[in-house]
């Protein structure tokens, strides 16, 4: 199934007061397989999975808050943490590609040699 989820902490470095924002967009963000890129499960993904199948409104609070959001803003020393579903089945090794802007610059990353794992 899609059971792959990674805890991520993001945030911005600089802490002088001013200093530019970094925009943090999770639809600019894949998984690279040997099939090809696919695209995160994000917060609006789930949310019409679990309207199709009337998962109850406590479930879908708490799921919701503890997935990243889909889109923030991070001011000086502004940060963040929350949950990232690459939807890739248990087992299934891949690459990240990660991307952010900041001064109207898009700046990317590719995080290789993950694994979908097992807890």
């Amino acid at each position: 199934g899609d059971g792959c989820l990674f805890r991520v902490a993001l945030g911005n470095a600089a802490n002088a007061l001013g200093a530019p924002a970094v925009e943090i967009r999770l639809r600019d963000w894949n998984s690279v397989t040997k099939n090809g890129l696919k695209p995160l499960k994000i917060r609006e993904d789930w949310e019409a999975l679990w309207e199709r199948r009337g998962l109850d409104t406590e479930s879908r609070v708490a799921f919701r808050w503890a997935l990243f959001p889909t889109e923030q803003t991070f001011g000086a020393a502004d940060h963040n943490w929350g949950y990232v579903a690459f939807g890739l089945p248990v087992g299934t090794p891949f690459s990240a590609d990660l991307a952010w802007r900041k001064e109207g610059k898009t700046f990317t990353k590719r995080i290789e040699g993950l694994e979908c794992g097992r807890r």
